[in-house]
């Protein structure tokens, strides 16, 4: 039972990474549009920061498929992937 709870807890992690990394992202490509925008001189659309998001927000199953794709990423999981070797290799050594 412990191991299950163990492994349901840094999965809930590893997927809460990974959202939090897709922010990160469309964060990162909106700001270098603005940058882009503001060096052309065109004031008129360089600061719609979240509405430009939300006009091009992609359905439930996008964003599911977004976050999955941003969790897969090895810098977002190689640390879960080696907490969940280690959870699996001590229930299988007994020593959880």
């Amino acid at each position: 039972m412990a191991l299950w709870l163990a492994l349901v807890f840094v999965l809930v992690l590893w997927l809460q990474e990974g959202i939090w990394r897709t922010v990160q992202a469309r964060t990162a490509e909106r700001l270098l549009t603005i940058e882009k925008i503001l060096e052309q001189q065109d004031p008129s659309s360089g600061m719609q920061f979240y509405s430009n998001w939300q006009a091009n927000r992609p359905g439930t199953a996008g964003l599911i498929k977004e976050y999955l794709l941003n969790a897969m990423r090895p810098t977002v999981a190689y640390p879960y992937v080696i907490l969940l070797a280690i959870e699996i290799a001590a229930a299988i050594f007994g020593i959880i």
